[in-house]
């Protein structure tokens, strides 16, 4: 739920609880992102303007760094 907020909060995701999960819904919501490109495109550079896309690399030089 956590890592599904952080997404929502930053306008990068959309959320279905899972009490109100189905597969209508989960359809509806693909459907209205697939068919809205302005939403789509505003989920695609608030996801980059959030991401680490080098978090792997990161981290093993940490760890490299600090086990020496």
């Amino acid at each position: 739920f956590y890592n599904a907020s952080v997404l929502v909060d930053n306008k990068c995701a959309l959320m279905i609880e899972e009490k109100d999960l189905n597969k209508e819904v989960l359809h509806n919501k693909i459907e209205m992102i697939i068919h809205n490109k302005k939403l789509m495109e505003e989920m695609k550079e608030n996801a980059l303007r959030i991401s680490f896309p080098n978090a792997s690399d990161d981290i093993l030089d940490f760890v490299e760094e600090t086990v020496g």
